[in-house]
């Protein structure tokens, strides 16, 4: 028996297909931020703090902390008055949905998560740019080529974690 699909379920399939295989390809590309958590690099410790005291402050009803009172021995820090607060809102509105037991290393788990989402994120939004100046296999082979680039992979995710920066590429 062969299976024959229509004009308009072939488009269906492939209008699903091509963005599942950009979010299978970062699931891939960041399976080390998925089962760990966020790579260990200069400022990977300084994430994991801020994440710690960022969710302390939004599931306590703050919900744009930008100052973080348990921060700094208890004095409090204005980090956020500065600093973009995306890359903590993502994990911090994540936090019901990973069910991570508290531990040293719960926040770091839930930036890893939140690295592949940006990395998808970034993928599917090459994409949607791509697919409106080309076909759909071109635009899903910039998708991939462009979440594969040195420095959004090598730089910004796995050598020193730019989470900022990670989450600008999208």
């Amino acid at each position: 028996m062969k299976l024959v699909l229509s004009q308009f379920e072939t488009a269906k399939v492939r209008k699903v297909g091509q963005p599942l295989i950009i979010i299978m390809a970062a699931a891939v590309l960041s399976l080390p931020c998925l089962l760990v958590g966020v790579p260990h690099g200069p400022d990977s410790l300084t994430h994991t703090e801020y994440q710690y005291h960022f969710s302390r402050e939004f599931w306590s009803g703050d919900l744009y902390p930008r100052w973080l009172t348990g921060a700094n021995k208890g004095y409090g820090s204005p980090i956020f008055l500065i600093q973009y607060p995306l890359p903590y809102h993502v994990p911090a509105l994540l936090r019901p949905f990973t069910f991570f037991a508290p531990s040293d290393s719960r926040e770091s788990r839930e930036l890893g998560r939140a690295c592949f989402l940006a990395l998808a994120a970034a993928g599917l939004a090459a994409y949607l740019w791509f697919r409106n100046r080309c076909g759909a296999f071109a635009a899903t082979t910039g998708a991939l080529v462009y979440i594969t680039l040195p420095y959004i992979l090598g730089q910004e995710l796995y050598a020193q974690p730019r989470l900022g920066e990670l989450w600008a590429s999208v």
